[in-house]
């Protein structure tokens, strides 16, 4: 009963959030119209695997020339890769230290071993020379990061990789659609793995990709894939009302209504009903209460192929952003307070967010909170979205010390807003880093 308390508090503390405007790092789908809405809720009774196909195949089209296989999210098709590569107990797994708990948990869940490279301060994603340090004969796969849009040193580690015969995983769920030297991310590693995450570039509120232009690989995992089940239809429900919730309420202008309707569900959910959230991979593996791996809905599917076709409107915004954002930032001359890869002119940058490295003693943290919800800046920890603590993970204190510096003064700023609210927000940055 005082939990429950507890969330009515939140729900009257959210109304405060009225006198403000806030701007997600999350936007709903206000673009669809009713014939969308039909087909959609058509679809969450009805699974059509040429939805998926069609998807899979559109997505692979904006990658490059190989074939993607989706799942219900990034983690279970990182976990299926894991798996086909028979990569187990005595095998070791670099991964970035500046990443999710849930990517972490796919690697124990095969009983292989994580092993924290740090961040390349000038992108904030893989650095060679971590992976160099971290890397041994137990090493079978090297996961490499593209962070917020940015391209790690990613022909650097793919000429590492390859010459130790080490396999090689781009995590491109944070950078779709950007490149180096015109080469989009995805295609310089053995694979690549998307996420469609609501939080993510194309938002399908829920959903991975592996791509890869080994076609071999992919064959092998799309037959693995045919014993994976669907989510149980009242999974597919709540997962729908999240979307609903989303595309009514997640905008700035509404965002308070958002999160008082957010406090209502998760009361909801304590009493027993559904989470439209995989909320069992943030801790350590477990019994899950839903497939894993699961097969992408098709209903999401059809919602990915409609992110899919304004793509080009939509990353062509957040360039133009970006371009606003290191403007203002070379007028203030801060321009030692973002990443140097922002002015890599052999990198194209989507960016997933807007990046700058706060001064305690200068920015004020309250007024951050009054236009951004600082709860959801990433990364402020090694590992994010869990409260199981580091060590539990094979994280030890003080082991990715650029990555724990740089988590201690990251901000980051919405990069996917109508331009209203973008020209809105660019304000409001200006008004906190003066």
């Amino acid at each position: 009963m005082n939990k429950i308390k507890k969330y009515f508090y939140l729900i009257f503390e959210a109304l405060s959030y009225k006198n403000y405007k806030v701007y997600p790092f999350i936007q709903g789908h206000n673009y669809l119209s009713k014939e969308h809405l039909l087909k959609l809720k058509k679809l969450l009774y009805k699974e059509d695997e040429a939805q998926i196909k069609e998807f899979e195949s559109l997505f692979a089209s904006h990658v490059g020339s190989g074939q993607c296989i989706s799942y219900a999210s990034g983690r279970m098709g990182f976990f299926a890769l894991l798996e086909q590569l028979k990569i187990t107990k005595n095998d070791e797994v670099i991964i970035l230290g500046f990443t999710c708990s849930v990517m972490v948990n796919a690697i124990l869940r095969v009983g292989a071993k994580p092993i924290y490279s740090d961040i390349d301060k000038k992108t904030l994603g893989s650095s060679l020379e971590s992976i160099k340090l971290k890397c041994n004969p137990k090493t079978k796969m090297i996961v490499a990061q593209h962070s917020f849009g940015i391209p790690c040193e990613i022909e650097e580690i793919a000429n590492f990789a390859k010459s130790n015969n080490i396999f090689l995983l781009e995590d491109c769920a944070l950078a779709f659609g950007s490149s180096v030297n015109n080469v989009n991310v995805g295609n310089f590693g053995n694979a690549a793995l998307f996420s469609s995450d609501h939080s993510k570039p194309i938002n399908t509120i829920l959903g991975g990709l592996l791509y890869s232009n080994n076609l071999q690989l992919i064959d092998k995992l799309r037959k693995a894939s045919k014993k994976n089940n669907f989510f149980s239809i009242y999974k597919k429900q709540a997962i729908y009302k999240q979307f609903l919730l989303e595309m009514r309420f997640l905008n700035p202008d509404k965002f308070y209504l958002f999160l008082i309707f957010s406090k209502i569900q998760l009361i909801f959910m304590k009493l027993g009903q559904e989470s439209p959230f995989l909320l069992d991979d943030s801790s350590l593996p477990a019994d899950q209460s839903y497939p894993y791996p699961a097969k992408l809905p098709s209903f999401l599917a059809y919602l990915g192929i409609l992110e899919l076709q304004r793509w080009g409107e939509s990353s062509a915004k957040r360039e133009q952003y970006l371009k606003d954002y290191l403007n203002l930032i070379a007028k203030l001359k801060l321009k030692n307070k973002v990443p140097k890869a922002y002015f890599n002119s052999s990198l194209k940058i989507i960016p997933l967010r807007l990046i700058f490295f706060k001064n305690p003693n200068l920015h004020s943290e309250k007024y951050l909170s009054n236009f951004i919800n600082i709860d959801q800046i990433w990364f402020k920890l090694p590992i994010i979205s869990t409260k199981v603590p580091l060590d539990l993970f094979f994280y030890s204190k003080n082991s990715c010390k650029f990555s724990e510096e740089v988590g201690s003064k990251i901000v980051n700023f919405p990069s996917n807003l109508d331009n209203k609210h973008q020209k809105e927000l660019m304000f409001k940055i200006k008004k906190y880093l003066s």
